[in-house]
């Protein structure tokens, strides 16, 4: 190896000192500076080839570096070792189109990976890690604020509130374990709907116990089961505040891609969802003689009556009540 030049630094002070490199043997590498001269071993000294147009760092035993521009000239006469040999290649993908191209497709998938299997796979781990006390709490946090939101207390008459409670009841030792307590509703602004909340919080609303009979009230009952089962709700909250975090950390700051992309991944994983609940609806109804038809009888009407849906099935949070029915009920 012909001699090179570099800037030595011995890390007490930020001023170079120029420095010749010259390659005394197959295994040892001689430093000469002005006022001082260094031999030493190759199996001490590392390489460090950096990304961008900067020179390559030649880390010395005793803490200081050396700064080499013509890197590639000093890496053919250490040797092509395993780590400086994954430096170089970087360094080649850096510099290359095509290099760069696959960089940032693989980069992309990867991105996708962990958003479309990763974090639901962390959410449903951590749905099972969270303490019940602390779903207990959660849950009745998110109906109080629901309560101060969206719902006001039942307008239904008490022998019909009696009734419905009293057919829960009477429902719960056939649903899947998890399901505390029946909450009725009035609200305009969620209409003739149902939820799942943290903790095993059922809540009808008086529009959907108005519109469906008892049969029906049997199914949504055993499908929301079928959420706070399977700890959709806590799985939901972490799929949705951890791409958050992820999008924050990612750019430092939030705005309207942090927002549509929790949209998109959030509607998705709720057809996931609603799917597994409609399974879970429709063993209870078959295990009761009720026909699993009844279930998606009362979704075909709910969805006559919330009109056609808008954009692309795959953007909309529920699957439509005709592809629910031929999944679920065909389910072995």
């Amino acid at each position: 190896m012909a001699d090179l030049r570099g800037d030595f630094f011995d890390g007490h002070t930020s001023r170079p000192q120029p420095v010749i490199l010259e390659l005394l043997s197959p295994d040892h590498l001689r430093l000469q500076a002005a006022d001082w001269r260094r031999d030493h071993p190759l199996s001490e000294l590392r390489l460090e080839v950096r990304p961008g147009a900067t020179p390559a760092l030649l880390h010395l035993p005793e803490g200081g570096v050396v700064e080499v521009w013509e890197w590639q000239r000093l890496a053919d006469g250490l040797g092509l070792r395993p780590g400086l040999r994954c430096a170089i290649w970087l360094r080649w993908v850096e510099g290359h189109g095509v290099g760069v191209l696959a960089s940032l497709v693989l980069a992309a998938a990867i991105g996708v990976l962990g958003v479309w299997v990763g974090l639901p796979a962390c959410a449903w781990l951590g749905a099972r890690l969270v303490p019940v006390a602390l779903e207990r709490r959660l849950g009745e946090w998110v109906l109080a604020d629901l309560d101060r939101a969206l719902l006001e207390p039942s307008r239904l008459p008490l022998p019909r509130q009696r009734a419905v409670q009293q057919l829960f009841a009477e429902l719960r030792p056939h649903l899947p374990p998890g399901s505390e307590r029946l909450e009725l509703r009035s609200s305009t602004a969620i209409g003739a709907n149902a939820l799942a909340l943290p903790a095993g919080i059922l809540v009808l609303s008086d529009d959907l116990v108005a519109l469906a009979d008892s049969d029906q009230l049997r199914a949504v009952l055993a499908h929301e089961a079928g959420h706070v089962h399977h700890r959709h709700g806590l799985q939901t909250v972490i799929q949705q505040r951890g791409l958050a975090m992820l999008w924050l950390l990612a750019s430092g700051r939030s705005g309207d891609l942090q927002i549509v992309s929790q949209v998109l991944v959030a509607s998705a994983h709720s057809r996931a969802f609603e799917l597994q609940a409609d399974r879970e609806a429709v063993a209870v109804l078959r295990r009761l003689g009720i026909p699993p038809a009844r279930l998606f009888d009362l979704l075909d009407l709910l969805e006559q009556r919330r009109g056609p849906a808008i954009g692309p099935s795959w953007l909309r949070s529920h699957p439509e009540a005709a592809q629910r029915r031929r999944r679920a009920i065909n389910q072995p």
